[in-house]
């Protein structure tokens, strides 16, 4: 144990003394659009960052970018291309080799120095700031390491971020004081890597939430599941906590316990031979309880044996 964490610090001076990594340049200046649909989603109204008559005559003199969204420039997007040099990567893999396989994010600390305004394009470099460990944590022994990201516009430092994160050996089953006790929903296995990457990178897998149990749990059996709002009726996929279209929070179903609107949904179980002989597959088709078929709008066409919507 003492000699693995000694060659984990060993590899930790040596990537902070690396320095910074080679620069991630932003794929694109600021740019109004892309304010206006994060200040929309975060719900910021400051007018100084998209009315520019507001913001010429404030004390900025021109339309600024919200400062919290940074870290949104230099985004790296789902075709991010590896770099050697990034130091987050050498760490966590010097950690995963040594067991430590499980990830938390535990905090961050931002420093804006100035505002940047539209036309900028930013630039990230990052370097290992800091390591600490082995901790006997909640979750596990684990390492805390921070990375400190710097954002530069030409030459000078415009905001900085330190993001620290935990990597732990999770406790074998049934040890630790987090051990579950509810029962969790069985996942399909993944499926089998292909010879052939492909283009978007590799497939993520479902997370399974208290919102979305019902869902995945019909999938095991084969059942397509949809959430029908108590409030207002309205049916809704994909799965959440609200409607959206009367915004009640009150009695939505799981579907599936009470019965409800779209239930049987018939597979054809051999395939359909035209004229010519050429063998057409059977699709499912949804039908009500009372035997009728949905609306045009409402017809739909799934994997799943059943069709369930909750009331």
């Amino acid at each position: 144990m003492r000699k693995t964490a000694a060659l984990i610090r060993a590899e930790a001076e040596r990537i902070m003394a690396l320095g910074e990594s080679s620069p991630r340049i932003a794929r694109d200046p600021v740019n109004l659009p892309i304010i206006e649909n994060w200040v929309e989603a975060i719900g910021d109204t400051n007018p100084v960052y998209t009315d520019a008559g507001f913001a010429a005559a404030s004390a900025h003199g021109g339309l600024v970018a919200p400062p919290a969204m940074t870290q949104v420039w230099t985004m790296a997007g789902q075709r991010r291309s590896s770099d050697a040099s990034d130091p987050t990567s050498q760490m966590v893999a010097v950690l995963e080799e040594a067991g430590y396989t499980s990830v938390v994010a535990t905090n961050s600390d931002h420093v804006f120095r100035r505002y940047v305004r539209l036309g900028e394009r930013l630039s990230l470099r990052v370097s290992l700031a800091d390591l600490i460990g082995p901790k006997q944590t909640a979750l596990g022994e684990g390492w805390f390491f921070t990375t400190r990201n710097t954002w530069y516009s030409g030459g000078e430092i415009v905001a900085t971020m330190d993001f620290r994160i935990l990597k732990f050996r999770p406790p074998a089953a049934g040890e630790g004081r987090r051990a579950s006790t509810v029962p969790q929903a069985k996942v399909p296995p993944a499926t089998p890597r292909s010879a052939t990457a492909p283009d978007a990178g590799a497939v993520i897998r479902p997370v399974v939430s208290p919102d979305t149990r019902f869902f995945w749990d019909g999938m095991l059996v084969r059942e397509l599941r949809i959430q029908r709002c108590c409030e207002c009726g309205t049916l809704r996929h994909p799965p959440g906590p609200m409607c959206p279209e009367c915004g009640g929070f009150r009695g939505v179903d799981p579907p599936g316990r009470q019965g409800g609107g779209f239930s049987a949904c018939a597979r054809q179980a051999a395939a359909d031979c035209d004229r010519a002989g050429r063998a057409r597959r059977g699709r499912p088709r949804a039908r009500r309880d009372d035997g009728s078929q949905p609306g045009r709008g409402q017809d739909r066409h799934a994997s799943a044996d059943r069709v369930l919507a909750g009331r």
